[in-house]
């Protein structure tokens, strides 16, 4: 009697374990990244270029909206911001990056565990950016630079994800692991020797990024999975 109780209760003890949670069709999901960094750098100020500091501040918003057309699997667009601020670098006094993106994406996830999951996401993203620079005192003087182009990639990115409730989720992971892109872009300048143009292709695996990899939130309204 004592066993046919032991083995019932470890058993019941496993189901809840493995019982997989679900992110029920309709459910819409609501994400997005926020964020600012500041860094200054003290140069040597050796060599041909004296660059004794270099400022660099940058802040982004990107929001993203999607729905579970099947159970666990969110189809979804993304809208992005980010504005790059550097000065006193060798070669800029000043330089503004505005950057304006919007993507489709797919995400599908796999329960693991009861309230964990591994997810893969597959990205299309379409960038708009525009940079205007005064150059330093190496060039001559008010030379001015300005650098517009577009850039068009697909990424894929795996993550592991917790419900902490039905509404809302803890995850982690890596931006673009695998990433194909292509950048078209021009630069102009009133110093004849720096406008040049450039077509470039790209692709493959982002191991040696660190600031790819990412810690956020992630509400899920109307599930009931």
């Amino acid at each position: 009697m004592k066993q046919k109780f032991l083995l019932a209760s470890v058993t019941v003890l496993l189901l809840s374990l493995t019982t997989k949670a679900q992110i029920g069709k309709g459910s819409v999901w609501l994400g997005g990244n926020i964020g600012y960094s500041s860094s200054r750098t003290s140069g040597s100020g050796t060599g041909p270029v004296n660059s004794p500091e270099a400022k660099t501040k940058s802040g982004w918003i990107a929001p993203a909206i999607g729905k579970a057309v099947k159970d666990n699997l969110i189809v979804g667009i993304s809208l992005s911001y980010q504005n790059v601020h550097y000065s006193d670098y060798a070669q800029y006094k000043k330089d503004n990056e505005n950057y304006y993106g919007a993507g489709f994406f797919i995400r599908q996830y796999v329960p693991v565990l009861n309230r964990l999951y591994v997810f893969g996401q597959g990205n299309i993203n379409f960038r708009y950016y525009k940079s205007e620079a005064d150059l330093s005192d190496n060039y001559p003087p008010n030379t001015h630079t300005e650098d517009k182009g577009w850039n068009v990639g697909l990424g894929f990115q795996p993550g592991v994800s917790f419900a902490i409730n039905k509404k809302l989720q803890l995850e982690t992971g890596f931006n673009n692991l695998i990433s194909v892109q292509y950048q078209d872009s021009k630069e102009t300048s009133n110093y004849v020797d720096f406008g040049r143009k450039n077509k470039q292709f790209s692709a493959g695996l982002n191991l040696d990024n660190a600031s790819s990899f990412y810690v956020g939130f992630r509400i899920l309204l109307n599930n009931k999975g």
